[in-house]
């Protein structure tokens, strides 16, 4: 018992001793991928003049501690202070959104390939020259605010646009707005993906032509070069699956590509085989190594005694010419930097473990590129390389232990050079079969956090399209470039390449319409993903630990139904942030609908298809009950063929100018109950009419704690019908037409008597809705007054603490994301 006293002394010793050890190169890694990542969970940057006072803290912390444990807080605070430099400077020229709206002239030059959708013409724009002020008058003095000149805008140019090409220098007076997306459950970050490409703007051309430059930079003209080679290329490939599949592999570029080929990859988990990432650049640096240290020594001894340094340097120039070719994407330029690392091992002869040559390579890489591991393919890239680090430990492990049967069979028998040749084969394809379901394996939480699904066939498949690619389909890709690049009459490579990439297209294919070849589940928490993938490296042999492989029970949380299921008589709306239009997620315990389903735009965008399809799954929906369309307009009802697309079962209600063989009519007096939850439509009636807006189909849901009413695009008279006919006091309610000056009238709104007030409209819409009085209509009659544009999605719960309210926004609000703030001035979750 008096030895008791002595565990803290002796744990503090323990801690003592461990802050003298010399700091290793993976904890330096770590540590700055710590602070990297804190910064990148901030909702706004930290002042400069904090970050410059903590860079200087940091500073002198590290001449302290010296090059020992305890200097691992100053590392992540010195990368923290970094990043943030590096952001500060890239937000420096975002566009304002107080001058959103205005024409500016600029002049520039078209820095990707055009992509042609209908109506219009989409291009990025890099700023060379700005020739007209955005903001007139002066620009100093009291009140001024300095000129903002953009570095590179995303442009729209609408029909009748010009041939416009790559590299082309343009004049054009433009129309910009600043960056700003759509928030939703399970939805694509718009607003990151901009800042990650650099996108400064967006907007459209007013007027504008092509000008013949006086002199092109060197990025112009090798832009140029590489969409010649694009058109020479596929020129020469008939199929426009084979030529897609050759241009992504030798040229980084995904020409012909559409949302079906991604759907298929995403299916089998083969998209990184069509991203010119690690896998190619090694294959090429790999290749030329191998030629150039045959070539090398064969020379004479003065150059052959240094054959591997050789090798090492020369072999990065045709991996850096490749990675130019493919445009300098981030995975390349990863891949390069991961290259660079080894050959400089190899020049210095040194014998890193390997775990620390990928330390330095996420040092290097987070040096170059901050922003990288906001990215789902820095994750993918770093994480399938520690993975194969493992495994290979794991294997070597066992070779140590004992030699597979069939390998010890053929050396003690003497076997023949073919039976030899045959065990080496088949232990080759076993120790590639391990690798490859210890990728499988520890890729699923990160699939499931960044794409919400995973793929049952991802196994099989990269089985045989992993060496099919890496030993064939890329390298005889580059070839058929380079010939084309040459102008080379090609009889038959190029034939046989479009041959072998249209049969392993359809392949692909196949495997990808197989029952459950991919499987979909809600985006799991944080905190479940980083169970599962340590369960997971923990369940690989690479340590001697006893009963490994029961760490894969780690993975169980991912399948597992969502715990935050609704109780009997509570109720969930998501009014979903879909720009101009109206889509509203409705669920209770066991059911779920849909009222409206977004709009399909003119440019092709479907609503239904990318936000409310991916939205419901978010949220946990795989079964649809029912669809309610209020109205035949396309910014309630353009999204509902995806819907249908993706849920069949959902019996479907509309209004009567919605024309659908599956619809039956929304009758005013019927009603339904779902888990203790009524369910009221209350217009249009027998006879009102003509359809159109005024015969919006009206629901109103009812709890115990709460009511909710769902209005369309119902006007003045149906508003009035309503105040004669139905009881509409409602504790929320989804303002009618946008917040539009032909409804919400004042006996409406006084009538209704909402608490909260809710309102679907596009950010800087054309119409400006809701309109100035229609917003002080709502707000003076008691209710608070929230606009997807500025909050996202909003969740509305109705529930025993009453009615909660969490706007997605505010709830996930990032440095980078747009400047803008709820009307109502709340944060992210309050109670009504």
């Amino acid at each position: 018992m008096s030895r008791a006293p002595g565990w803290p002394a002796a744990a503090a010793e323990l801690i003592a001793r461990e802050a003298r050890r010399p700091v290793r190169l993976w904890q330096v890694a770590l540590a700055a991928l710590a602070g990297n990542l804190l910064l990148h969970q901030l909702p706004q940057l930290p002042p400069s003049a904090l970050s410059f006072s903590l860079s200087l803290a940091a500073l002198g912390a590290l001449a302290v501690a010296g090059l020992r444990t305890t200097c691992l807080p100053a590392i992540a605070l010195l990368a923290f202070c970094g990043t943030a430099a590096v952001a500060r400077n890239d937000l420096a020229t975002r566009w304002p959104s107080a001058a959103d709206g205005q024409d500016v002239a600029l002049r520039g030059w078209i820095d990707d390939l055009p992509r042609r959708e209908p109506g219009r013409t989409v291009f990025a724009l890099r700023v060379v020259e700005d020739d007209a002020d955005p903001n007139p008058g002066p620009a100093t003095g009291p009140g001024a605010e300095p000129k903002v000149v953009p570095r590179r805008v995303r442009l729209s140019w609408y029909d009748p646009a010009p041939a416009l090409a790559a590299g082309q220098t343009i004049e054009i007076v433009a129309r910009l707005r600043s960056p700003h997306g759509l928030v939703n459950p399970g939805g694509f970050d718009y607003e990151r993906w901009l800042y990650l490409e650099g996108f400064d703007a967006t907007g459209y051309v007013r007027e504008g032509q092509v000008v013949d430059a006086a002199r092109a930079s060197f990025a112009q003209r090798w832009l140029r070069f590489r969409a010649g080679l694009i058109e020479k290329l596929g020129a020469r490939i008939p199929d426009a699956d084979a030529r897609a599949l050759v241009i992504a592999l030798a040229l980084g570029e995904y020409v012909g590509f559409e949302d079906r080929h991604w759907t298929v990859m995403q299916a089998t988990g083969t998209s990184h085989l069509v991203s010119v990432s690690g896998l190619h650049v090694a294959i090429v640096a790999g290749l030329s190594f191998w030629i150039f240290l045959r070539l090398v020594l064969r020379l004479p001894y003065a150059f052959a005694r240094h054959a591997l340094v050789l090798a090492a340097g020369l072999s990065l120039i045709p991996a850096t010419a490749y990675a130019a070719l493919a445009g300098f994407a981030l995975p390349a330029q990863r891949s390069l930097v991961m290259l660079l690392v080894a050959g400089i091992l190899i020049v210095a002869r040194r014998r890193w473990p390997l775990s620390g040559a990928l330390s330095l390579a996420v040092l290097a890489v987070l040096a170059l590129d901050p922003a990288a591991s906001l990215t789902a393919s820095f994750w993918l890239s770093f994480i399938a390389v520690a993975l194969l680090l493992i495994a290979a430990l794991g294997s070597r492990g066992l070779a140590a232990g004992r030699a597979p049967a069939h390998c010890a069979a053929a050396k003690s028998s003497g076997a023949s050079v073919a039976g030899r040749t045959l065990a080496r084969a088949i232990a080759w394809l076993a120790e590639f079969g391990r690798v490859q379901w210890a990728l499988t394996l520890g890729l699923i939480p990160l699939g499931l956090w960044y794409f919400g699904q995973f793929s049952l066939a991802s196994y099989v498949v990269n089985m045989v399209a992993i060496p099919l690619f890496s030993v064939l389909v890329v390298p005889l890709s580059l070839l058929a470039a380079l010939v084309a690049a040459l102008g080379i009459h090609d009889p038959w490579l190029t034939p046989v390449t479009a041959e072998l990439a249209r049969l392993a297209w359809d392949g692909i294919e196949l495997a990808a319409a197989t029952p459950f070849a991919a499987v979909a589940l809600p985006v799991p928490p944080f905190s479940e993903v980083m169970l599962a993938g340590a369960s997971v490296a923990l369940a690989l042999p690479w340590h001697p630990l006893p009963g490994r492989r029961l760490l894969l029970l780690g993975l169980v949380p991912l399948f597992l139904p969502d715990g935050d299921r609704l109780p009997g008589g509570e109720l969930r709306v998501t009014v979903l942030d879909v720009g101009q239009g109206l889509a509203v997620a409705i669920e209770t315990r066991s059911h779920r609908a849909l009222y409206d389903a977004g709009p399909l735009s003119r440019s092709g965008f479907d609503a239904g298809a990318e936000i409310v399809g991916p939205a419901l799954e978010a949220l946990g929906t795989r079964h649809l009950d029912r669809v309610i369309v209020s109205h035949a307009d396309a910014d309630h009802a353009g999204g509902l063929g995806a819907v249908l697309l993706r849920h069949p079962e959902a019996a479907l209600v509309a209004g009567p100018d919605v024309s659908h063989p599956a619809a039956e009519p929304c009758r005013a007096g019927d009603r339904w109950a779902w888990d203790f939850v009524s369910f009221s439509i209350l217009h249009p009636g027998e006879g009102f009419g003509p359809p159109g807006n005024e015969t919006s189909c009206v629901l109103r849901i009812d709890t115990a704690h709460g009511s909710v009413l769902l209005t369309g695009d119902i006007e003045r008279r149906a508003e009035a019908e309503l105040m004669r006919t139905g009881e509409i006091a409602a504790d929320v309610v989804i303002v009618p037409h946008h917040g539009s000056r032909t409804s919400s009238t004042a006996g409406f709104v006084e009538k209704v008597a909402s608490r909260l007030a809710i309102v679907s409209a596009g950010h800087n819409n054309r119409w400006g809705f809701p309109l100035p009085e229609v917003r002080e209509r709502w707000e003076a009659a008691g209710a608070r007054l929230l606009v997807t544009a500025d909050s996202g999605a909003v969740d509305v719960r109705f529930g025993d603490e009453g009615i909660t309210v969490s706007e997605a926004r505010w709830r996930r609000r990032r440095y980078w994301h747009a400047d803008s703030g709820p009307v109502s001035g709340a944060g992210a979750v309050s109670a009504l």
